[in-house]
């Protein structure tokens, strides 16, 4: 995904112009960026493929009842960021000085 991601940003920034490193133009960050995410994607694939994940998974029996607080200590980033993101932006115009 994140290889995905970073050939996507480095194309889409090839549209507005790299410049040099004396006068960067609007695509030098998200080329930058992109590359980046590239090397993140290609350094996360060598490590998953040189060291692979055990898992028991198959050993473990399901449980029988739900663990309500475990279930909603996993979901509460995924639910908080994305609102904290969406209260920032709703309150940027009212609490702009």
């Amino acid at each position: 995904m994140m290889l995905a991601i970073g050939i996507a940003v480095i194309v889409t920034s090839l549209g507005h112009g790299i410049g040099s490193l004396l006068r960067m133009d609007a695509g030098f960050f998200p080329m930058l960026l992109g590359a980046g995410a590239i090397l993140l994607g290609l350094a996360i694939t060598l490590r998953h493929r040189l060291f692979p994940a055990h898992s028991d998974e198959a050993d473990t029996p399901l449980p029988e009842t739900i663990d309500w607080a475990e279930r909603w200590h996993r979901l509460r980033p995924m639910l908080l960021v994305p609102l904290g993101i969406a209260a920032f932006a709703a309150l940027l115009e009212t609490a702009a000085c």
